[in-house]
């Protein structure tokens, strides 16, 4: 009974934490840089890693009319370099 009663305060506990600290930059499709004064909704991030894999998302923004975006350490002031409903690649390290 006692572990039951923990678990459920548990999970309240986090539900709470969860909602009250919420925030637009949970959101993985809401892009900023370090400023994060500026954050722009992009369609997708892609992790650039190869050549080819670059290719075929230059191709698959040209399909479907899709701008992109490059990020590398994400250090412009001001998110400028970032274009609604874009293609983000981003080319920072693991």
């Amino acid at each position: 009974m006692k572990k039951a009663f923990a678990l459920l305060l548990l999970t309240v506990l986090c539900l709470v934490n969860y909602f009250q600290n919420s925030t637009p930059d949970q959101d993985p499709y809401l892009i900023t840089d370090y400023s994060r004064l500026h954050p722009i909704k992009v369609s997708q991030v892609v992790k650039g890693r190869e050549e080819e894999q670059i290719r075929d998302i230059l191709q698959e923004a040209q399909k479907k009319h899709l701008s992109i975006s490059i990020a590398g350490q994400r250090h412009s002031q001001g998110g400028h370099t970032y274009y609604k409903d874009s293609i983000v690649v981003d080319m920072t390290s693991s």
